[in-house]
């Protein structure tokens, strides 16, 4: 028999790929390849230039930059996307003749 009570909400799940971030060992995968890429390319250029001191210290760096951003992914899974929309904000916009058109510049002629 099907249940015709209509006193409850209908419930549906929700698809959760929509939902969760992409993450890469519990970091948000941007900040964790912007990690890996500056440290290798650290430990290249250290290597290569016989900094040794740079070579040993590169990947302790790594792995407390690691857990620094573990800590903030597990904090908010979202933390990369907050930042980035923060720190892209202008408290002013160019005003616009329309929806699509670019910002319009007067000529010296026309004045």
């Amino acid at each position: 028999m099907s249940n015709t009570d209509n006193s409850t909400p209908r419930q549906i799940p929700l698809f959760q790929a929509g939902m969760r971030p992409r993450q890469w060992w519990g970091v948000n995968w941007y900040l964790m390849a912007a990690l890996v890429g500056s440290c290798s390319v650290t430990e290249l250029f250290s290597i290569g230039l016989k900094l040794w001191l740079v070579a040993v210290v590169c990947p302790v760096v790594f792995f407390f930059g690691l857990r620094a951003l573990r800590s903030f992914s597990r904090r908010d899974p979202h933390f990369f996307h907050v930042y980035w929309r923060a720190a892209r904000y202008r408290d002013y916009y160019p005003a616009k003749t329309s929806l699509c058109s670019a910002t319009q510049v007067a000529r010296r002629s026309w004045i």
